[in-house]
């Protein structure tokens, strides 16, 4: 009788327990101890590790590796940023060389087109206007060494409608086409 008492009382059980609840607290115990053998058992085999030990350090490197990854994805989600407005600081500069935009479109349009969109701008978008004129390199006493040009074209070359739209645009270039015309002759 003192034997089932200790058993009760080391089960948890009370005093009056008897053989069939001591019988099935033992059993209730044993299948615990095999669930948390089978649950230790299949966490070193999916840590690919012998010890609950090296399981412990490979969840730790595993933790760290997580961190890790966390900040790589965010450099390269930077980096990305920044080749993404690099590039598009490339195409605004080409679409404004080539003419294919009016100051207020940069200001106003450009800042809400997707890359994409811009992309597609660029490549579809007509000359709106003429690209700026070229200036002469000048001599050491100010006068142009080779003929100005504008669009490629020097003074004489230039239509009636083409030397009024220069005027208007760049009166400075005007002159100074016009006065080497004159001067050498070409007018």
């Amino acid at each position: 009788m003192q034997l089932l008492t200790t058993l009760a009382s080391a089960l948890g059980l009370g005093a009056e327990a008897d053989a069939t609840a001591i019988q099935a607290a033992v059993d209730k115990t044993i299948k615990e101890r095999n669930d948390a053998i089978a649950q230790r058992n299949a966490m070193l085999q999916a840590a690919a590790v012998a010890t609950v030990e090296e399981a412990i350090g490979s969840i730790t490197a595993g933790l760290a590796a997580v961190d890790q990854c966390r900040v790589l994805t965010k450099c390269v989600e930077g980096l990305e940023h920044d080749a993404t407005e690099r590039e598009r600081a490339e195409i605004i500069a080409r679409i404004k060389r080539d003419g294919k935009c009016w100051p207020v479109q940069e200001v106003s349009l450009f800042p809400t087109l997707s890359l994409d969109a811009l992309r597609t701008f660029e490549k579809t978008a007509p000359r709106v206007r003429v690209p700026g004129p070229t200036e002469p390199t000048r001599n050491g006493d100010g006068s142009p060494t080779e003929a100005p040009t504008w669009n490629s074209k020097t003074f004489a070359q230039l239509k009636p409608m083409e030397r009024a739209e220069l005027r208007d645009q760049n009166r400075e270039l005007y002159d100074a086409m016009r006065s080497h015309a004159k001067a050498t002759g070409a007018l």
